[in-house]
């Protein structure tokens, strides 16, 4: 097999991968609040004894049902699924190295990036603290894909 043709393989799956690690930013597992639930104050002495058993966490609209029940198991699947979403678009800077209209290139992947980061940050707990790490988990990637000229001479 040619490099022109391993690199092109190479970036189908890249690209593949990224569309199946962007989704459950959109749509995370469980799906996302459909409304907003703050507990009232008004009648905390209940007298049922089924009320403290199925009580309902508070949560806004549009958060993730899974990050309600299950945050250790939330917070695992969104940093892994994180990862491979930014090593995708890493690797897809690194095969397109000798790609014409790079700064284009770059701008599509910034934009993808800052809209998973986005729908990551409304689903998320701890919004800032959410986006501050994969904003920063982009640009190391980017910088990193940028200043990369071993690949560039590998693929050639």
């Amino acid at each position: 097999m040619t490099p022109s043709k391993v690199r092109n393989t190479l970036l189908v799956i890249v690209i593949l991968i990224t569309a199946a690690t962007y989704q459950p930013a959109l749509a995370p597992p469980g799906g996302t609040r459909e409304d907003d639930y703050v507990p009232s104050t008004v009648n905390n002495n209940s007298s049922s004894a089924t009320s403290n058993i199925t009580a309902i966490k508070p949560h806004t609209t549009g958060q993730s049902i899974m990050l309600t029940h299950n945050p250790i198991a939330y917070n695992i699947f969104l940093s892994a699924n994180s990862v491979g979403f930014y090593m995708s678009l890493y690797m897809i800077l690194v095969l397109t190295t000798s790609f014409p209209m790079r700064m284009e290139l770059h701008v599509l992947v910034f934009a993808l990036s800052t809209t998973y980061s986005t729908c990551i940050n409304a689903i998320a707990p701890h919004s800032f603290v959410t986006y501050v790490f994969f904003s920063h988990l982009y640009h190391s990637t980017v910088l990193h894909a940028s200043s990369n000229h071993v690949f560039e001479e590998l693929l050639l």
